[in-house]
């Protein structure tokens, strides 16, 4: 998924990058609804094949701390 500022992901319009990891990228977006500013990220797609590594996207997103 290649995504641009200016697109929407549901409520969600892409302001900007804020930044690229080794698994995932980190979008700044606005919620339409709300209009604030927030973070979205989201999982490289070469990193979607590999279980263990999605699994360890989806805990580092819940419980918002770092990784390790």
């Amino acid at each position: 998924m290649s995504l641009q500022v200016g697109e929407m992901i549901g409520d969600y319009e892409i302001v900007g990058v804020l930044g690229v990891g080794g698994m995932g990228k980190v979008f700044k977006v606005r919620n339409t609804i709300s209009k604030r500013i927030e973070a979205l990220t989201v999982l490289l797609p070469d990193m979607r094949e590999n279980p263990e590594l999605t699994d360890r996207f989806l805990r580092e997103i819940q419980c918002n701390c770092p990784p390790g």
